[in-house]
């Protein structure tokens, strides 16, 4: 490949403007995206890729996808991915390979393949969400017999009938209103040193205030800095300018082994987490090192509550993405802080293990007052999060609740969210749901 042919990779990829950083520099997701383009610059004429859009943020998931659907289509390259996200799958690949325990169970035509919901749904993959819904339709005679299950919303809209004007089948969750103040960004100014050129500055003049009780989901672009946001609150990074205070206590004063009685950052690599030979080791070692008393018992407990039992004495980083998930959040809360904080939790896990982390998060509601969660998974955020704020390039553009976010049109274009697909079906239909069931209902009314 030439000199052009580097430069359009690097520019699809969003890294021109990077060129000449150090790799250093670059948030996870642009490391994902460094990857992709360095393997594609190579030319091969078969390029096969695991997990390809894990770590990415909507924007750039959708832009990776369509580099390779050029790459097969223009310049007749051979691609396998592998992928969990179906909606993806029905929009992009030709064929689908099933497998299970080691084997090939079947390959089909990508269409056949996603409409076998039931056994799709034995091996823990999901299919679409449209296609999910038109199952339950037919099976609730909402549908026509002979209707085909559809697997993209072009599909969906030619089945699906329009409504006439807005339904809102949303259950919208009651937030109390807080007032007790456990985090504080005042005026903060954050920069980062380059060995070439001017320093980077990220933040300026940045406020924010986190309350007792929220449950906070950080959105944004790659490099948008939702990580160095969560660095700050726990003292690994601290502003040149104003101040970030913490349970009362401004970090710039303290270190972040002191900040760690009041909170705490499970990393979005699992593995990072571990250190000693074993689970239970891993979930002591902190409370042991702080002279924290029955220590033990209280490691018994977490690992009960994490359903970690059967694996307390494997190497966590020999376990799979759920067991490693569910572990690191163990040992996260094992001191017991007020503040949590979760860095891509759901981040390279199939649609089944990232629904058992949904699970694991609900019982940190008995366990932590305040959680933070930093993610491009909007699916979870729509789940899950009461508070939804979003971030571009070092300053908040939108906070808010799921609806106020996600009707925001304009904040979707800039930034580059990608709603849950239900949510764009719905919106093409004049029907406003976040998820299957009310989808569904909206046609089970007018049948009622």
């Amino acid at each position: 490949m030439d000199r052009s042919g580097y430069v359009w990779i690097s520019t699809v990829c969003d890294l021109y403007s990077k060129r000449n950083d150090y790799i250093w520099q670059l948030s996870g997701g642009q490391l994902h995206l460094l990857a992709l383009a360095g393997s594609t610059a190579l030319s091969p004429e078969i390029l096969i890729l695991d997990e390809p859009i894990a770590q990415l943020d909507p924007k750039h998931a959708r832009e990776i996808y369509e580099i390779l659907k050029e790459l097969n289509e223009k310049y007749h390259k051979t691609i396998i991915v592998i992928e969990h996200h179906t909606e993806y799958i029905a929009q992009y690949c030709h064929h689908v390979i099933l497998m299970k325990d080691g084997s090939i169970m079947w390959q089909k035509p990508v269409k056949e393949a996603l409409t076998r919901v039931e056994e799709l749904e034995s091996c823990h993959i999901f299919p679409p969400q449209i296609t999910r819904a038109a199952k339950i339709m037919l099976e609730k005679n909402l549908l026509d017999s002979n209707t085909l299950l559809p697997i993209t919303i072009e599909e969906g809209q030619n089945i699906f009938t329009k409504k006439k004007h807005m339904t809102d089948c949303t259950h919208e969750r009651k937030v109390q209103e807080k007032d007790e103040r456990v985090v504080e960004f005042v005026n903060v100014g954050l920069q980062f040193r380059s060995v070439k050129g001017e320093p980077y500055q990220l933040m300026k003049d940045f406020y924010l205030n986190i309350y007792k009780g929220d449950k906070i989901a950080l959105i944004g672009s790659n490099g948008a800095g939702k990580s160095s946001l969560m660095k700050m609150m726990i003292g690994l990074l601290k502003p040149q300018v104003g101040y970030v205070n913490v349970c009362g206590e401004k970090t710039k004063h303290y270190s972040a082994e002191e900040l760690s009685k009041h909170i705490s950052l499970v990393y979005q690599n699992p593995e990072d987490m571990f250190i000693k030979d074993c689970i239970r080791g891993d979930i002591e070692f902190a409370m042991k090192e702080r002279h924290i008393k029955d220590y033990k018992d209280r490691a018994k407990k977490l690992i009960e509550l994490f359903d970690l039992q059967d694996i307390q004495e494997r190497d966590g980083r020999l376990l799979s993405g759920g067991q490693m998930r569910r572990a690191s959040l163990a040992i996260g809360v094992a001191l017991q802080p007020s503040i949590l904080l979760l860095d891509e939790p759901t981040a390279n896990l199939d649609i089944a293990t990232r629904k058992e982390i949904m699970r694991t998060l609900d019982i940190l509601k008995d366990v932590v007052e305040t959680v933070v969660i930093a993610t491009h998974d909007m699916q979870l955020v729509c789940d899950w999060a009461e508070r939804i704020i979003v971030l571009s390039s070092g300053y908040i553009v939108k906070d808010g609740q799921r609806h106020e976010v996600f009707s925001d049109k304009y904040v979707r274009e800039m930034v580059g969210i990608e709603p849950p697909e239900i949510f764009k079906m719905g919106e093409a239909l004049n029907i406003r749901c976040y998820e299957i069931d009310e989808f569904v209902s909206a046609y089970q009314q007018e049948e009622s």
